[in-house]
């Protein structure tokens, strides 16, 4: 459910995916012809949207995009192609569109797929509270059109800079220890298994052990040679090690 995008957290992942609605008002009597319109108290206000980034939408059967104007702080819908201007009042429901390509992370809530929620590094990290995170996740969970879904939710990975016995690691393990409890055998400790398990970890990776992996070894955080280089999302090594983790999981559930 993480669509890689900056500052996507679980509220957005639940608009995304369709299991909350956004709403808002359209400043104006109605959506024009052609060309753009500022929308308007967007609802719930916990959405968040990234300045500059096209979220395509559709508004009242018309198909376009929204997008915060980083200048004018405004938040504007643009239509696709230009047709009928369409009369509108009050309160709109704007739709995520399943199929455009940002729509990666919700594939599964249009195809019937199983879902792997990789959520709420953002939700920390943006102020969110564990309360929030578990809510969307079950509102997820609940409103999934799968008859018998399978899915499983991830525990939240660590920053480089949360090494063991810091405060800020403290809340982190706080938050997996509630998505522990809360989700009970469909939680899963993937990313911690790159941490406690590193020799496995980067025979998987195919990448050698460097000495600044191997004197980190006791910090509780994913090796540096698995990482970008910045905060700790991973790289492509890293990203190949957690995927064969996960599958890992999967069969260990009878998932797969």
């Amino acid at each position: 459910m993480d669509a890689s995008i900056t500052g996507d957290n679980s509220l957005t992942a639940a608009i995304r995916s369709g299991s909350e609605p956004l709403r808002a008002r359209i400043d104006g009597p109605n959506i024009p012809a052609q060309g753009s319109v500022e929308i308007l108290d967007l609802d719930p206000t916990g959405f968040r949207m990234l300045e500059d980034w096209e979220y395509k939408v559709e508004i009242q059967g018309v198909r376009g995009a929204i997008i915060r104007d980083k200048p004018s702080k405004k938040t504007l819908f643009t239509r696709e192609r230009e047709g009928e201007a369409v009369d509108v009042s009050g309160q709109v429901e704007i739709l995520m569109d399943p199929g455009h390509a940002q729509a990666t992370g919700t594939e599964s809530f249009h195809l019937n797929y199983s879902v792997v929620f990789a959520l709420g590094r953002n939700d920390i990290d943006l102020g969110g509270s564990i309360d929030d995170l578990v809510k969307n996740i079950r509102t997820m969970i609940e409103k999934h059109p799968a008859a018998d879904l399978r899915y499983v939710v991830t525990d939240i990975p660590a920053w480089q800079e949360e090494k063991n016995g810091t405060p800020q690691r403290e809340k982190l393990d706080a938050w997996n220890g509630r998505l522990k409890q809360e989700f009970g055998d469909s939680f899963i400790e993937t990313f911690r298994w790159l941490i406690d398990h590193r020799k496995e970890t980067f025979a998987l990776a195919e990448q050698k052990m460097t000495d600044r992996d191997r004197a980190g070894e006791g910090d509780g955080v994913i090796p540096a040679s698995l990482t970008l280089g910045d905060r700790g999302h991973l790289n492509r090594a890293g990203g190949k090690a957690w995927a064969a983790i996960l599958v890992e999981e999967l069969k260990r559930l009878h998932l797969v």
